[in-house]
Order: structure tokens, then C-alpha cells, then sequence
């Protein structure tokens, strides 16, 4: 038992080393001011998203590429990003390159200190993008080659994702808002409805 104790002590302290280092602890183990608000978000990949509002990597004044840069956090499957130019708009694609430039750094120290860092592929951006614009949901499945079920999956958890960005509205208040918008562009039927054929949020 005593080295199960030690094995989750040592994960702590590497955690919490890390947070350190990169600002969100200060030297007493203190939460800083960074670290309160990121201490928020409960979502798929904290750290990195964490980052890219501090850096304000994310386009806080498109709704619907924000909603594809989410998918990018949320998505687990390793996809092939070839895909035909009309499927991937270049702003997405632009957005999502400066991200992955932007975080290199971020990243390659994460990994150094034993941190998995998942790859962020614009195939799942580019269909979150596609349904957020407007794109029939029956076209957005074919063209992309996702099941039906699965694509509503990818939706619903980019929408929980987005949330946690939307609830700093006092601290990234142009973040926030549009990822609420976001929301209300990926959340419409046939994704999820409500008894009166409203979209929850």
C-alpha cells in the first residue's frame, strides 16, 4: 500500500512542478491568478486550452472556427487529414497551423516532464466547422466519413468543452462569448432537442 502512496505522492509533486513552471503555482503552492481561472476548466485537454486563452490563440471572433478549434481538444482518434480543399476552409486551417506553432513549446515541455499531449487533426475541426456554418448534418456526415452517431458525440462534447470557456466571461470576456455562440451553432437538432423542439444550453 505504502508504495501506491509513494507512486500518487510523486505523480503530485510532478503535477505540481509543472504547474510551477509554467506559471499557474506560484513558489508556495499557491494558486496564481492564471491558476484560478484555469482551475475552471474542465475539459478534455486543461493545460492547452489554458494556454491558448492566455495567449489568445483561440478566435474569439468566429464562432464557428472556435467550435472546430474545440473539436480539435476533444477529439481521441488518430484521423487522416487529407482531405479535399473545399472540406477545409483556410481560416480553420490557418487557425489550427498557429495554434500548433504557437503551443510548440508548450508542448515539447509538457512531454518532457511525462505529460501525454494528444495531436490536434483538422479533420474533426474541419466537420465541426462545416455543421457550425450551416452545412446540412447529412452532408457534413458523408462528406467527412463519420458515422451518424458518432459525429453527434464529437458535437455534444465539444459543446461540454466549450462550456467551461464560456463561464469566464470575467476574465476572456470575447472568448466567452463567442464560445457560447458556438454552443447554440453545434447544439440544433438533430444533435440534441428539447420536449419543445428547443436547443439546450
Amino acid at each position: 500500500m505504502a508504495g501506491v502512496h509513494e507512486v500518487l505522492w510523486e505523480d503530485f509533486l510532478r503535477h505540481l512542478d509543472f504547474l510551477k513552471e509554467t506559471d499557474f503555482v506560484d513558489g508556495e503552492g499557491r494558486l496564481t491568478e492564471d491558476g484560478i481561472w484555469a482551475s475552471q476548466l474542465r475539459v478534455d485537454q486543461p493545460l492547452l486550452v489554458a494556454e491558448c486563452l492566455r495567449r489568445e490563440l483561440l478566435p474569439a471572433k468566429n464562432a464557428a472556427c472556435m467550435a472546430g478549434v474545440f473539436a480539435c481538444f476533444v477529439n481521441e482518434r488518430e484521423t487522416d487529414d487529407r482531405m479535399e480543399g473545399r472540406l477545409l476552409p483556410n481560416r480553420l486551417k490557418n487557425t489550427v497551423g498557429r495554434i500548433h506553432k504557437k503551443l510548440a513549446g508548450f508542448t515539447r515541455h509538457m512531454k518532457s516532464r511525462g505529460f501525454e499531449v494528444r495531436d490536434l487533426y483538422l479533420r474533426p475541426a474541419a466537420m465541426t466547422h462545416a455543421w457550425a456554418a450551416g452545412l446540412p448534418w447529412e452532408h457534413v456526415a458523408r462528406d467527412y466519413g463519420m458515422a451518424e452517431g458518432n459525429l453527434a458525440m464529437l458535437m455534444m462534447r465539444t459543446a461540454d468543452n466549450l462550456r467551461h470557456t464560456a463561464n469566464l466571461m470575467d476574465v476572456f470576456p470575447d472568448a466567452a462569448a463567442t464560445a457560447r455562440e458556438a454552443i447554440g451553432l453545434i447544439m440544433r437538432s438533430p444533435v440534441v432537442e428539447t420536449d419543445d423542439g428547443t436547443v439546450e444550453q
